[in-house]
């Protein structure tokens, strides 16, 4: 389970069993919450993700500069190629205005 920011935990009991709170990309080793006591995981860094892309493309041979916001750009792309109106593709890649 992935540990809720702030005082959310007290909030939404059972928020951090849902899929939304959960990482996609969870650190190897574990770590100790200081406050709580509690072993858990965290999220790996932006750095690593971005090294390990970076280091992908370089060994598929990609000549072209590769990001993980090329990949969000890639995907909202695709999804307006196969139809998916403006405002859905803002929600699903996470540019969606704040209201």
């Amino acid at each position: 389970m992935a540990p809720l920011p702030h005082a959310l935990d007290r909030k939404y009991p059972n928020a951090e069993q849902e899929w939304i709170w959960q990482y996609v990309f969870p650190a190897q080793r574990r770590s100790t919450d200081p406050r709580s006591g509690r072993e858990q995981r965290h999220r790996l860094g932006d750095g690593f993700l971005q090294h390990s892309l970076k280091k992908a493309a370089h060994q598929a041979q990609i000549a072209k500069k590769v990001s993980c916001h090329t990949l969000r750009h890639s995907f909202a792309t695709h999804l307006r190629q196969n139809g998916y109106d403006i405002r859905t593709v803002q929600e699903l890649s996470g540019e969606a205005e704040s209201s």
